[in-house]
């Protein structure tokens, strides 16, 4: 029979559970991943009990007592198929999130920084509020096999109303993010981008805060302008959205008439970035540019560091901005991951109501620009100006 519910079913004949239980249970597990519409057909009594090798009045009995669950209904036309209330009887009473990160807790903990922290308790914080719980989950080693990557997937994820994402291990192969990305659940990947097809995306909205950003620069009358580019950080499904920071800032630099630089950050075969090189790379351009602009504040950092070493002064000689607002004095953008990880929950939340297996957004919170010292400001360029006509 095409187009009808077809689970894969594994007969225990050694089990004290009556084989029409056994049925039934594999039909209940496989209703509650794949989440068939209602009205959908099920195979026929008489095909299911071919496949098994079994008497058809077994599985008629599974059919019966699933029927009498609600899971099943009968139809005069089309037989038997999903009842309108077969979703309903899977769905825990309290609805839970599974919340499924890189690496394990202690693991996670050396890799949050303020901004990890934050996303963290804005998650946790909007479930509270909307009565859900939160499973944190930790992707499982890749060394596991199919069957236990299956097991892990039905016992911890699927138990879910939804999953929200942090991506994948950089060191881990793809094995286990691609059993998760076939979960029929509401998915939202947060911070990057994914070619997977279904899996919602939730990052900052750079584009405002970047033509801020422009904006001021060119008010301090900068006219070439150096983007530290960094390739982005992807496997085979995500990519992380900060290779875009820099990227956006050029292309908004271009409309404004300020001439940008895209400059490619190499590392070291170490993995460390190669700061004396960055610099003379950037000191190389010509004509040489005023402003810097970094896709995070412990680039910037590094750079400003560099320069000094080189008798350069911020931001007298360079403007240097950077993002994460998490090193003093440092301009640049910055969005609240607190946002983040609540606006995560707020679209499982509302994706859960009506969802259908393939269906995914791509939504934004914004991200906002700050002056600080590093950028100067018109009263710098003032002072300077007063400076080059007394001498």
């Amino acid at each position: 029979m095409k187009n009808c519910f077809s689970p894969k079913i594994v007969l225990d004949n050694t089990s004290r559970l009556p084989l029409q239980e056994q049925i039934a249970e594999a039909f209940r597990k496989h209703i509650a991943r794949f989440r068939p519409e209602a009205g959908t057909r099920i195979i026929s009594e008489h095909a299911l009990s071919k496949e098994l090798e079994i008497h058809r009045k077994t599985v008629h009995q599974a059919y019966e007592i699933l029927v009498a669950e609600e899971f099943f209904s009968y139809s005069a036309t089309r037989g038997v198929e999903i009842s309108a209330k077969a979703k309903l009887l899977c769905r825990k009473p309290f609805p839970s999130i599974a919340f499924v990160m890189p690496y394990t807790m202690t693991e996670q903990l050396e890799h949050f920084g303020r901004w990890g922290y934050e996303l963290f308790a804005g998650v946790i914080d909007r479930a509270a509020e909307l009565g859900i719980a939160v499973s944190i989950l930790a992707l499982p080693s890749s060394k596991l096999s199919d069957e236990e990557l299956e097991l892990w997937l039905e016992n911890s994820v699927m138990r879910n109303i939804g999953i929200i994402d942090l991506g994948p291990r950089p060191e881990d192969d793809a094995a286990v993010i691609k059993k998760l990305l076939q979960a029929p659940l509401p998915h939202v990947l947060i911070a990057s981008e994914s070619t997977f097809p279904g899996i919602s995306t939730l990052r900052a909205d750079y584009e405002g805060a970047y033509e801020c950003m422009i904006k001021h620069l060119v008010k301090l009358k900068h006219k070439h302008i150096v983007c530290l580019d960094r390739p982005p950080s992807k496997n085979i499904f995500f990519a992380d959205t900060a290779y875009l920071r820099t990227r956006i800032a050029g292309k908004i630099a271009a409309r404004y008439g300020i001439v940008s630089t895209s400059l490619v950050i190499q590392k070291k075969n170490t993995g460390n970035i190669n700061f004396s090189a960055v610099a003379d790379e950037i000191l190389k351009i010509s004509p040489r540019p005023t402003a810097i602009i970094c896709s995070n504040d412990d680039t910037a950092h590094a750079v400003i560091e560099e320069l000094k070493s080189r008798n350069f002064t911020i931001p007298e000689d360079f403007s240097v901005l950077g993002y994460d607002r998490i090193i003093p004095g440092i301009a640049g953008c910055d969005h609240s991951r607190l946002e983040l990880g609540r606006r995560a929950v707020d679209m499982i939340f509302e994706m859960d109501k009506n969802w259908k297996f393939g269906e995914f957004r791509e939504e934004y919170i914004p991200s906002v620009f700050y002056e600080d010292l590093s950028s100067g400001s018109a009263l710098t360029q003032i002072k300077n100006k007063k400076k080059e006509l007394s001498v």
